[in-house]
């Protein structure tokens, strides 16, 4: 069963003041400290999606998303190019990529449906 605890992080941190911000959501290497990021992105039907990201100092890469009022917690997942994650709540097939300033939400059991695309961080 998949640990709740690291949303439980996230969930909070979208909710309390910003301890790093960046425009960068890839997948953070082993670091001495865990690190929270949080990136707005605009998609270009100027809809915005928030995200923060946890990297723990374990090496594990977790992502909260903002999407209306709803808030989506999701784990990093094996990807080639960039950075790929899923969501924790084994009923929810949503993925979310980013690869440098750009990020996509897509859904379906193969990712098949865009719900975002193209969206961009701001600075």
């Amino acid at each position: 069963m998949k640990s709740l605890l690291p949303a439980a992080l996230l969930l909070s941190a979208l909710a309390a003041p910003t301890l790093a911000e960046t425009t960068s959501a890839e997948p953070a290497p082993v670091a001495a400290q865990d690190q929270i990021l949080s990136v707005t992105y605009v998609c270009p039907d100027s809809e915005t999606l928030d995200a923060v990201f946890l990297n723990t100092a374990a090496g594990n890469s977790y992502a909260v998303l903002r999407l209306g009022e709803e808030l989506l917690p999701m784990q990093v997942a094996i990807s080639a190019s960039g950075a790929r994650y899923t969501a924790i709540l084994p009923d929810d097939d949503r993925v979310f990529w980013t690869k440098g300033d750009t990020a996509n939400l897509f859904a379906g059991p193969n990712g098949d449906e865009t719900l975002l695309a193209d969206c961009m961080a701001q600075n």
